[in-house]
């Protein structure tokens, strides 16, 4: 209650995108096991944080004035309501109420602010900054636990109520001689993929002042560095597609070369192989086991589609385990699967479509303001769609992971990256000032008239 009070005393007092800051440290420095049980509900230090938000940030008339409905808008909202429909079909409504009331704090409450908080690169910065100074430290303590075995959280596992569910021998979460660090959460693979989340808002710092760049180095390489301290595929596979699509930033005339590549490598491994082309993303996971487990869970999903296409089977375990490692229960770690099996193909497929339609918006943005600032900004975000879209079928989208999955969504969602805006929006401004910049450098006998860039790019 102390934390959730600060925290909701803070985001009243400051509000804007002080708003995101406030609950990304809530989110990434509290234990989310830590709960305030009211009624039958067990209530969150982050949930409580975001709550006050949404009602402060509702009573911005700036933020509310600016809203357009947009595409992502639309098949977010659908995917919860389908995915509450499903769940009621196949489980039934009471209990399933319950269960979506926290979903729905934890998803739609978070994209609505950061949809709304992150109106102007300002705000953007603003989050940057601390989001940067909170990773790094939580770099250090991911790098110390994974040599160590040793976290300043450990103590309060005692007071998790699913630590039971978890082995006590230290020498199964060890991987290539190192402990797999678990952060606030006490989940390597949640806490690991924290990092490859939040690198775009950090790398935003390499195009501001020198102390800020150096700020922004700095963390990204906290981010890889906390990133592989988890010792776990999911956030390996997706850091590495990540910082190979952010590099693209440099060239990005080999896009389309590289696309046209990997489609015919995906033609020749289904035609020339055994296995399916599906199996190739597998092999940047971090064992040969990890690689055919992710494979086979694929094959008996696509294998089984018929029974649970409609509206899946819930919470239901679909009866695999055995079929894979031999375990009672079936470890969905795929988060295309785990949408289809709960919820449905339809709840897979309006996923694809988000990831799809972020990176065109993304991209869009990025078009329309190079050679600006803010395209690097576009390109970065973008990336991190595209690295999420590869990652994800090697893990779940769970716990803290979602949340923030949903703030960088809710942050390409906005104004900011809307490439439509009208002339004097803010990203006109900046790009104008970049065209000045290059023609600065230039001697003055070359120098043409400055002309306002276009509404969008051709």
């Amino acid at each position: 209650m102390i934390v959730a009070s600060i925290g909701s005393l803070l985001v009243l007092w400051l509000g804007g995108a002080n708003i995101l800051w406030i609950y990304l440290a809530t989110v990434l420095l509290y234990p989310a096991f830590l709960t305030l049980p009211l009624g039958t509900i067990d209530f969150t230090a982050a949930r409580i944080v975001i709550i006050v938000g949404l009602l402060r940030i509702i009573f911005d008339s700036r933020a509310v004035r600016s809203f357009r409905v947009n595409r992502i808008d639309i098949l977010v909202v659908v995917l919860f309501a389908w995915g509450t429909l499903a769940l009621m079909i196949t489980e039934g409504g009471g209990a399933i109420l319950e269960n979506r009331s926290g979903a729905l704090v934890d998803t739609l409450f978070v994209y609505a602010v950061a949809r709304l908080a992150i109106r102007t690169r300002a705000d953007l910065v603003k989050v940057a900054k601390v989001v940067a100074v909170i990773v790094l430290f939580l770099a250090i303590l991911g790098v110390m636990e994974s040599y160590s075995g040793w976290s300043p959280y450990s103590p309060l596992k005692a007071y998790d109520p699913w630590s039971r569910h978890i082995s006590a021998d230290p020498e199964q979460s060890m991987r290539l001689g190192l402990y797999r660090a678990g952060g606030a959460g006490g989940n390597s693979i949640v806490f690991g993929m924290t990092f490859v989340l939040v690198m775009p808002l950090v790398m935003v710092l390499f195009r501001e002042g020198a102390n800020l760049r150096l700020l922004g180095g700095a963390a990204t390489i906290a981010c890889v560095a906390g990133a592989f301290s988890s010792m776990s595929s999911g956030p390996f596979m997706s850091m590495v597609i990540f910082i190979f699509c952010a590099l693209l930033v440099y060239k990005p005339d080999l896009v389309k070369p590289i696309l046209v590549i990997l489609f015919l490598v995906c033609v020749a491994a289904e035609v020339g192989s055994n296995r399916h082309f599906y199996h190739l993303i597998g092999y940047l996971a971090l064992g040969s086991s990890a690689t055919w487990y992710r494979s086979r869970l694929f094959d008996l999903a696509l294998q089984d589609l018929p029974k649970y296409w409609t509206f899946g089977y819930g919470f239901k375990d679909p009866g695999w385990g055995l079929l894979l490692d031999g375990r009672s229960y079936t470890d969905l770690c795929n988060n295309y699967v785990l949408l289809a099996v709960t919820q449905g193909a339809a709840a897979a497929l309006l996923f694809i479509g988000i990831l799809v339609e972020a990176v065109r918006r993304a991209r869009k943005a990025y078009k329309a303001s190079y050679p600006a600032a803010f395209s690097d900004a576009a390109w970065f975000i973008g990336s991190l769609f595209v690295a999420l879209g590869m990652g994800l079928y090697s893990i779940g989208l769970l716990g803290a992971m979602q949340s923030i999955f949903y703030v960088m969504l809710g942050v390409v969602a906005g104004r900011l990256f809307d490439a439509s805006v009208p002339d004097g929006d803010t990203r006109v401004r900046w790009k104008l000032r970049a065209v000045r910049r290059l023609q600065s450098k230039t001697p003055r006998t070359q120098r043409t008239a400055v002309a306002p860039p276009r509404e969008k790019a051709e």
